[in-house]
């Protein structure tokens, strides 16, 4: 289909697909449960230990003779940290100084390399990406919640759209960019410490401890963070050199090959190369070694796109377009000697942001401009076009926040607007009002905040970063900050204080420019609150049926069949069996996940439950491990602060695959690493007129109504617990069988299907609830408390309660002038609903058309 052009003929693909399914509707090979797998591990694991051996040569010290001898050539041991004993398989220091000088390319997984061919067109779920090797197209993490929803989309056939959007991005063709991979292998070599290749030595230079070590407890602390700073950065720098290594081998191995990457998607819908140690998603070298396979005129338009493109990944990309150009011009003589002596000459290219990427624009553009004719020139260089912090373009479109548009360029400007600079203007004003206050931590901030230093921390935080990731973000930056001496300008152990302090910051002055994107986030977190704390109707009602004559039994009150014989009253120790059966039942319940409905028809599910954890026991050694088939409650944080996050990288999914099929379409190479995207320096006019197109097009739909709707259909059924913590006064001892007034209950109902309130009975603690419970049950009250049905008083006065009351303080239940007060929450369980929308502002999205800046 690929090669006849028929992939993209929706008519014919559907076609195909519906054949592709009824292929492989049966699973040949079922899949092992993972106590099975697990065990098979560990024994296949536990003979290559007993197996694997190479000759180890050992020279005596004494008497300088050479002897040879077989030994293992990997050892299991166990090794504690932080409170747990993990096993670790370790390889012998020999071995790992043979496998350090020679070619790893033959050890290499093949399964998980690029490909020489197209790969298979996605037809179905689980049909495509590999030619041999049977995959999914999302990486569902074994959550077969996910898996349902995305079988049944497929076989509805919702899912053309996503699929051929990631068989335009597995189409297209790549090649090794032969100049720098010299230049990178010159690198290697050398054992240097390189643009982004950490040195070869891995020798750990630990600083020199203090003189007052001893009787200097400040200057003993220091040292000690000093040394583990020193360590971390020698394994990590060990660990990088490692990555680099492989990614040489994969270039080597494809060096003057065409090379494809098949595609697929996270569960948001997020498209993903599959192979995970070299492709396009990768770091600044990744990118730098890699080529479009095809070649196209750069046309009078390329070499215009060209020179931006070295301006951007130089880190000049602030600026107008025209300054841009400027600056390129104007440093031409610096590009041809990059160019031409990367290594020995004035090294230009190493002062960027991206070396790899600058390097590689250098050439390309110094060989344009040396051609006769620099239009004609054949360029294979993939151009970028980045949204500016596209996350937050997609707030402002949502509620058509017009302030919120102009800082992120979705409002046609002579000149781009810098959303970061916004905020840094925000947080220095706030900085320079701390100074007057006299706060230490202003005062060591002040004049060295820069934009670099927030930059990282304000694109994450509409994707849903932490106080606490802020603060290692911040805290990385300020490390990085040097004085005039060439040493940290910050004290190590300022540093934890100054990022946080920073970090509150940064988020204060979010709130102050993008008011309307964080209203949008708290309509998104209050909605994924509400779903992840509900349950079905129709098993609350099982759950309450199940306790229906429990209740009536606690209260005296039962009759039997015949309606004559009143049935005594439950034992105490039936009714703890009975509560805590009643609680164990509602355990089991897995509550309920977020899920909706992208623009492109993929239902996504969040996958945050607290899975249940099994030890396993095995040849090798004792596991734990976290058991996906085992129903788990749902994590009920987690699904909501992930929501909005998740929500908005569906958005951007949506518009990127959008994107590239029309791109497609129009006879573009097509790439993207996520918010940005890729074409021949030629197309990039074309691909812009896409992007705006694209991205207007997905906002003109009435996105958060329809996602309110949508929620309202899918829990329409469903009810939401609604506590309201209270006290309520004893009754006199002639209550004791339950005779209790309206006040004096822990009312919890629900209104069923006919109108009625249905009530719980159970006496819950914090004690004998589970995680997911407490947050519902037990939220905010360290008393014990009733859920409705059972009398709090009733309890109190029970004779197996009576010498602990006469003991705090008298006989409660026989003194009518006392009334003790009582504990006590009120959990009514009613339908489901939702906040309303919060208000969108004037902006009008076909503005963004008009945008030279929206993609640049």
């Amino acid at each position: 289909m690929a090669s006849n052009g028929k992939l993209f003929n929706m008519t014919v693909r559907k076609a195909q697909a519906k054949v592709e399914r009824e292929l492989v509707q049966t699973d040949w090979i079922k899949s092992w449960p993972p106590i099975v797998r697990v065990k098979i591990g560990s024994m296949l694991v536990s003979m290559l230990i007993q197996c694997a051996k190479f000759t180890h040569k050992h020279v005596d010290p004494e008497t300088n003779e050479t002897s040879e001898e077989e030994v293992p050539a990997f050892s299991h041991s166990h090794v504690a940290q932080k409170g747990k004993i993990y096993g670790v398989i370790s390889i012998h220091d020999s071995l790992t100084k043979l496998f350090s000088t020679q070619p790893v390319k033959d050890t290499m997984n093949a399964r998980w390399l690029p490909m020489l061919v197209p790969p298979r067109p996605w037809l179905s779920y689980n049909s495509g990406g590999y030619l041999t090797q049977n995959s999914v197209c999302m990486r569902t993490k074994e959550a077969q919640e996910q898996l349902r929803y995305l079988q049944r989309a497929s076989d509805e056939d919702r899912l053309v759209t996503v699929l051929t959007g990631l068989d335009v991005l597995g189409m297209t063709k790549w090649a090794i960019n032969r100049r720098v991979f010299e230049t990178v292998i010159k690198v290697w070599n050398s054992g240097e410490a390189l643009a982004e290749i950490p040195p070869a030595n891995r020798d750990v230079v630990m600083p020199p401890k203090p003189e007052d070590y001893d009787t200097n407890k400040i200057a003993r602390v220091r040292w000690g963070m000093e040394a583990k700073s020193a360590q971390d950065q020698a394994a990590n720098n060990h660990s990088i050199r490692c990555d680099v290594n492989y990614k040489i081998e994969i270039a080597k191995a494809f060096l003057g090959k065409p090379m494809y990457f098949p595609h697929n998607l996270d569960f948001r819908g997020r498209a993903y190369p599959i192979p995970p140690h070299f492709n396009h998603l990768g770091n600044d070298l990744c990118r730098g070694l890699l080529l479009f396979h095809e070649a196209r005129p750069l046309g009078e338009r390329g070499l215009y796109w060209l020179k931006i493109h070295l301006a951007n990944v130089y880190g000049y990309d602030k600026y107008s377009h025209s300054e841009r150009i400027e600056f390129t011009e104007r440093n031409l003589d610096m590009i041809f000697d990059s160019a031409d002596n990367p290594l020995d000459g004035k090294r230009w290219w190493l002062n960027s942001e991206n070396p790899w990427q600058t390097l590689a624009t250098c050439i390309e553009l110094a060989e344009a401009l040396r051609s006769p004719e620099p239009h004609k020139h054949m360029s294979r260089l993939h151009v970028h076009q980045d949204g500016t912090c596209n996350g937050l373009q997609h707030y402002a479109a949502l509620g058509c926040d017009r302030g919120g548009a102009k800082h992120v360029n979705l409002v046609p400007s002579d000149r781009p607007q810098d959303v970061y600079s916004a905020i840094l203007h925000f947080v220095i004003k706030g900085i320079e009002m701390d100074v007057k206050n006299d706060v230490r931590e202003a005062k060591l901030l002040q004049g060295r905040v820069t934009r670099k230093v927030i930059k990282q921390t304000v694109m994450t935080n509409v994707y849903g970063v932490t106080l606490i990731g802020a603060k290692e973000q911040i805290m990385n930056r300020l490390r990085e900050i040097e004085g005039e001496d060439g040493k940290p300008v910050f004290d190590i152990i300022d540093l934890q204080p100054l990022s946080l302090y920073l970090a509150h910051k940064v988020f204060d002055s979010l709130g102050e420019v993008f008011t309307s994107a964080r209203m949008i986030q708290d309509w998104l977190n209050e909605s994924a609150r509400r779903i992840a704390k509900s349950m079905p109707t129709k098993v609350l009602k099982d759950c309450m049926n199940a306790t229906k004559s429990q209740r009536r039994l606690m209260k005296g009150r039962a009759k039997a069949a015949d309606g004559n014989v009143l049935l005594p009253a439950m034992s105490e120790k039936a009714m703890k069996r009975r509560r805590q059966e009643f609680i164990e039942k509602l355990q089991k319940q897995p509550m309920s996940s977020v899920v909706w409905t992208t623009p492109l028809g993929l239902t996504v599910v969040q996958p945050y439950r607290k899975h249940h954890k099994r030890q396993i026991p095995t040849h090798l050694q004792s596991l734990s491990i976290y058991d996906h088939s085992i129903p788990s409650p749902v994590n009920a944080q987690k699904q909501k602060t992930a929501f909005p996050p998740n929500f908005v990288h569906s958005l951007d999914a949506s518009h990127m695959i959008l994107s590239a099929i029309e791109c497609h379409r129009r006879g573009l190479v097509f790439a993207s690493v996520h918010d940005s995207y890729w074409t021949h320096a030629c197309d990039v006019d074309t691909m812009n007129e896409v992007l705006r197109d694209q991205f207007v097009a997905l906002h003109r739909y009435p996105i958060m109504e329809n996602l309110k709707k949508e929620f309202e259909e899918r829990y329409k059924d469903y009810m939401m617990p609604v506590v309201d913590n209270g006290t309520a006064p004893s009754a006199s001892s002639g209550n004791q069988a339950g005779n209790t007034s309206g006040n004096n209950k822990a009312v919890a109902g629900t209104k069923g299907e006919k109108g009625r309130a249905t009530k719980l009975s159970a006496r819950v603690t914090k004690q004998s609830l589970p995680d997911h419970l407490n947050a519902i049950f037990a939220e905010g009250n360290d008393e014990d408390t009733s859920i409705e049905g059972e009398d709090p008083v009733a309890d109190a006065c029970n004779p197996a309660n009576a010498s602990a009351s006469k003991a705090a303080g008298g006989d409660q239940c026989s003194n009518q002038n006392m009334t003790p007060t009582i504990s006590f929450m009120r959990v009514k369980w009613e339908p489901l609903t939702f906040p309303p929308l919060p208000k969108t502002g004037d902006f009008d999205i076909n503005e963004v058309l008009q945008s030279p800046y929206f993609f640049s």
